[in-house]
């Protein structure tokens, strides 16, 4: 792309964030000649997707279509969806941009995983946009205006404009080992909710053995059977994660062998590990409100025992992912 087309449809993005909206919205921008000589309406039906790891394919449709498009200045022409207000995102995966299609954004309403760096936090809508070269601009809204933040943006809402676009997103910044970690996490939290004997408590062997953590440790690392319950888990599920990254999960997901709230099969062929990763741990429970409900509902010699574990847990997610990409 040129760099005058590419400054124009950055241009045109930002005006779209600065105007004033009702919600969400999907944006595909493409040049007016071939968009004339794309103008059959876009088909919607889902297609079969791609096998996981194969080149994306390019199938206009695929989960939204362009409902509204006008010609914009210049020689672009713009064409706009609403999204779902309560999930925007999840109104995306699966959609395939139409070949002719020079650009992919979508604006929303900022939250937490929708900002890319401190300076973005209190804005009321972000947006981000893709251009089929890769280039890739975050458009931030002020009081009176919208302007293009510095720097690359990263995060959930660049990662689906670029799948859009069958781009690669950036690679997992943890390993799988945190998902392990913090879904481990969720199902004590969910056993000492209900746990017979309030009085007693929990003890750490039933912690360690809450949900289906350990059953997985005892199938795929059988020489740790019999190990104390702190061996199994400091042990186990590293060696867990290790048998089972996110390409590994991914797949499993796209072939329905594993089903993960909020993500179907299609989806997740849809997706690269990048955006995978970072999907499924954007959809889980903050992991500090569960630890503080867990202080007020374990022992607290248990509730250390339980803390200490996830934390070298979380830690080495994270130093093996930064390990792997040295």
């Amino acid at each position: 792309m040129a760099p005058n087309e590419r400054s124009l449809v950055h241009e045109l993005f930002r005006l779209l964030v600065e105007a004033d909206s009702d919600g969400p919205v999907a944006v595909g921008i493409a040049p007016v000649d071939s968009a004339s000589a794309n103008s059959a309406p876009v088909d919607t039906a889902p297609t079969e997707p791609a096998p996981v790891g194969a080149a994306p394919v390019d199938t206009p449709g695929a989960g939204i279509a362009p409902v509204d498009s006008a010609p914009a200045a210049g020689e672009l022409e713009l064409s706009v969806r609403p999204l779902d207000p309560t999930n925007p995102l999840a109104d995306v995966l699966g959609f395939t941009a139409p070949s002719h299609w020079v650009g992919f954004g979508i604006i929303a309403e900022a939250t937490p995983e929708r900002t890319w760096h401190p300076s973005t936090i209190g804005h009321r809508r972000v947006g981000a946009i893709v251009t089929r070269d890769g280039d890739a601009v975050a458009v931030l809204e002020r009081p009176l205006d919208a302007s293009i933040a510095a720097g690359e943006p990263s995060g959930l809402l660049v990662d689906i404009c670029r799948r859009a676009l069958g781009l690669r997103t950036d690679a997992p910044e943890t390993t799988s080992l945190k998902l392990f970690a913090r879904r481990w996490l969720g199902d004590v939290l969910a056993v000492a909710n209900t746990h017979p004997d309030p009085a007693v408590g929990m003890a750490f062997a039933d912690a360690a053995h809450a949900g289906p953590l350990s059953r997985l440790v005892a199938e795929l690392v059988p020489e740790l059977a019999g190990a104390d319950p702190h061996t199994m888990l400091a042990l186990g599920v590293p060696e867990v994660a290790h048998r089972w990254p996110w390409a590994i999960l991914r797949r499993m997901c796209a072939d329905a062998a594993l089903y993960l709230p909020g993500l179907d099969a299609f989806e997740a062929a849809w997706m690269d590990d990048g955006v995978f990763c970072r999907w499924v741990l954007a959809s889980l429970p903050p992991s500090g409100p569960t630890l503080d409900d867990l202080e007020h509902l374990l022992d607290p010699d248990v509730f250390d025992d339980v803390l200490e574990i996830f934390a070298d847990l979380h830690e080495a997610a994270d130093h093996d992912a930064a390990a792997d990409a040295a």
